[in-house]
């Protein structure tokens, strides 16, 4: 008697211990010697995180992310913002603002805030990649929140556009955005590729940042400037904005 109240105790922990309380057993009693058994799993949104344009792999929150649950999508975008720079008759360059995120210090094991280079965070948790993804932007001209006046031929340059090391395999960047010297300038009106990633290559699979140039010791960017020619007419003191549209395509374009 005492050896089957140890059996039956030592099968309910059992059963609490694979996930919870069973309240109808699913198993089909064919005979006295057989038995089929029941097995059940679900599955969720994956709970991905932004990983940190500079060390590969580390879990950072840059504040407010996409809140789209996806197994393919584009998880956050740094904002371009520039500040403010005196009229010239010369050409006029200027470099955005760095950015920065939340983490917690691996050292202190604290959260903490600290700089980070202006970046763009996907995620692909798919089971069928199809042939991998493309990353792209399109942006508009700089307009005037005043009268619509447009910076003609504003635009903004990207450079030393890269993932930061990983074993994992890479996605591919765009050779121009990825040249630290001449870069690639968004035109406004036309769509640029900037990355992608090669399914049969493994490529791009789970959490990556692709970081833009990084900072300087004024903590501005230095892979997004503004551009513009000279004797280019703008306004003071009047914010002049643009939209950057980005799109994460499912498949990898040629």
């Amino acid at each position: 008697m005492k050896r089957n109240m140890l059996t039956s105790s030592m099968l309910s922990i059992a059963v609490l211990s694979m996930g919870g309380l069973v309240a109808h057993g699913q198993a089909d009693y064919e005979s006295a010697t057989k038995v089929n058994g029941y097995g059940e799993i679900s599955f969720g949104k994956g709970d991905t995180v932004v990983v940190d344009p500079i060390i590969p792999d580390v879990p950072v929150d840059p504040g407010e992310v996409n809140p789209s649950g996806d197994d393919l999508r584009i998880q956050y975008v740094s904002d371009f913002i520039f500040p403010q720079t005196k009229k010239s008759v010369n050409e006029v360059t200027s470099f955005a603002k760095g950015d920065s995120v939340d983490w917690i210090n691996p050292d202190t094991g604290k959260k903490e805030t600290k700089s980070s280079p202006l970046f763009i965070s996907t995620v692909d948790m798919r089971t069928e990649r199809g042939s991998g993804w493309t990353l792209s932007v399109k942006p508009s001209e700089f307009t005037s929140q005043k009268d619509q006046h447009v910076i003609e031929g504003g635009h903004v340059i990207l450079s030393d556009a890269h993932y930061a090391n990983s074993q994992k395999a890479q996605p591919i960047v765009n050779s121009d955005a990825a040249n630290k010297e001449s870069g690639l300038a968004l035109k406004p009106g036309e769509t640029f590729k900037i990355a992608g990633a090669d399914s049969s290559k493994n490529e791009g699979q789970g959490s990556w940042s692709l970081a833009f140039g990084g900072q300087d010791k004024e903590l501005k960017s230095t892979g997004v400037m503004f551009k513009m020619g000279p004797d280019t007419a703008v306004e003071s003191n009047v914010d002049y904005t643009a939209t950057f549209v980005w799109n994460l395509s499912p498949n990898l374009a040629e």
